[in-house]
Formats: structure tokens, sequence, C-alpha cells
């Protein structure tokens, strides 16, 4: 019979006929989201998800729709289309389902994220790449809800050396939050992520980071190893007779290797009363 219409309507035609009856079969769909029947609303929204691409401009007006029951089941929808773009595709074939699990909100991309890096000798995990994760954990450390769950997002990160999140660690140093900021800082110095030392620094000079926080070891394999080199390119500035802009007292604070922590009070404490009637500008 499809043939036969082909034949007398042409193939463009045929396209077109499908496309339509896709288009209403979306809207049948789409108004069935606001049934006052639960089964129905299930049914609707699992069909949907399957069409969800199709869908997409017909679900961004039903988001907008005064019908709470539609307008919510929508955005679900288009979150989890927003979920699937963002997440890698091998990703998706290892946990089906997992963007539309992901639809519920912010705080679920953290609780993925975390029950993934916990499941050790899942077979399911034995298929998850270090890419797949750092594509998660970017998400999950964006939508973290809590200072609580940054902090622990953060800190799987700096375990699990996924160096691909560097620059989400980066960013998370100018955070508001105090123990947000030390852990992102401790966590570049595990993954040694030395692009981002003169982001440390400056955060450093103006206060920003608690740098006792980290362990030695960290603070030694970034700031002191990577961050040496910045420091001895502006104390050759200054000598030059041009601006340097880490200051005096940071250059000091770098050189202390065998010091343990270079934070503010320590400073304070070694300095003695000499750096503080105005030695810091010779």
């Amino acid at each position: 019979m499809v043939f036969l219409i082909g034949l007398v309507l042409g193939p463009e035609n045929v396209l077109q006929e499908k496309q339509d009856e896709e288009l209403r079969r979306i809207g049948e769909l789409i108004r069935k989201l606001g049934s006052e029947v639960l089964e129905e609303r299930e049914e609707a929204t699992q069909e949907l998800r399957g069409l969800v691409e199709k869908a997409e401009e017909q679900l961004k007006q039903a988001a907008e729709s005064p019908d709470a029951e539609r307008a919510v089941r929508a955005r679900e929808l288009l979150a989890g289309l927003g979920a699937r773009r963002e997440l890698t595709e091998n990703l998706l074939r290892a946990v089906p389902g997992l963007e539309w699990r992901l639809s519920a909100g912010g705080g679920t991309w953290a609780e993925v994220f975390l029950e993934l890096m916990d499941e050790e000798g899942d077979p399911t995990k034995a298929r998850i790449t270090k890419a797949d994760l750092e594509r998660l954990g970017g998400g999950a450390l964006e939508r973290a809800r809590t200072e609580g769950e940054a902090v622990e997002i953060i800190a799987r990160v700096g375990m699990s050396e996924l160096t691909g999140l560097a620059p989400s660690l980066s960013r998370s140093l100018g955070d508001r939050r105090e123990d947000v900021r030390s852990m992102a800082a401790w966590a570049l110095g595990e993954l040694e992520a030395k692009d981002c030392v003169e982001e440390l620094v400056l955060y450093w000079r103006i206060g920003n980071l608690r740098w006792c926080f980290a362990p030695r070891r960290a603070w030694r394999a970034l700031a002191l190893r990577a961050g040496s080199r910045l420091f001895w390119r502006e104390s050759t500035a200054r000598k030059d007779g041009t601006s340097a802009p880490i200051s005096t007292r940071s250059t000091r604070c770098a050189r202390r290797r065998n010091g343990g922590g270079c934070g503010r009070r320590r400073w304070k404490k070694s300095s003695g009363g000499s750096h503080g009637s105005g030695s810091r500008g010779r």
C-alpha cells in the first residue's frame, strides 16, 4: 500500500505525510501529559522520551502551559534531552536511561557521579571511561546544590585523577564558599594542573585560599615546582624596573619550600616587625 501511495503521490509527498502524522501524534501525546488519568500521563511520557528530539519545539511551548502537570512533565523531558546532549554517547550506552534520571534536577547529578565513582567491580563501571566521568563530573559540580555536595565532588575528582576537570576546579577557586575554594586548590595540586598556577597564585595573593588546608605534597607538586618559575619570572621583571603583579610577600612565601604551609598567619609570625614597617616595597 505504501508503495502504491508513493507511486501516486511521489516520495516527497509521502515523506511530508509521514512527518505531519508524527507531529499530530506528538501533539496528542503532549495533551495527554495533562490527563487526569495517571496511566495516560505515564504512557505519554514514556512514548515522548523516544520522540523527544522531534518534539523539542512543541515541548518548549508545553513547558509554558497553564496546566501545571503538563508543564512540569514537559520541562523534565527537555531537561532529559539537555542531559543527553551534555553526556557522552558511551556513558549513555553503559547506563541506559541515565538522562531521564538526571532530568529530576541538580542534586541527582551529584548522586549519580558519586555512585559511579564508588561502584568498584560493577560490570557497568568497566565500560565507563575517564572521559565519561569527566563529562558527568563537570555537570555535577556545576549543579551542586549545597557546599557539602560541591566539596565531596571536588574531593573525588582530586583522588581519581580526572585531569579534564581542572578548568572546572579553577573556576571553583572563585566560589564564595571558603571550603569549596580550598578543596578546589587541593584537588588542583593533586592533579598537578600546572596550567592553573597563575589562577592559584592570584587567589592566594588576594587571600581567597587557605593553603594550610592542602597537603604538603600537593603544595610542593604544584605551587612550588611549577609556580616557582612564575615567581622567578616576576622577580626578574622587578629587577628590570618593570611592574610585577605578584607581591614580594607571595614570593617570599613561595621560597619557603620546607616550611609546610604558607598561610597568612605563618608569614606574620615569622616575618618580624621590620616587614610591617614598610620593607615590602624594597
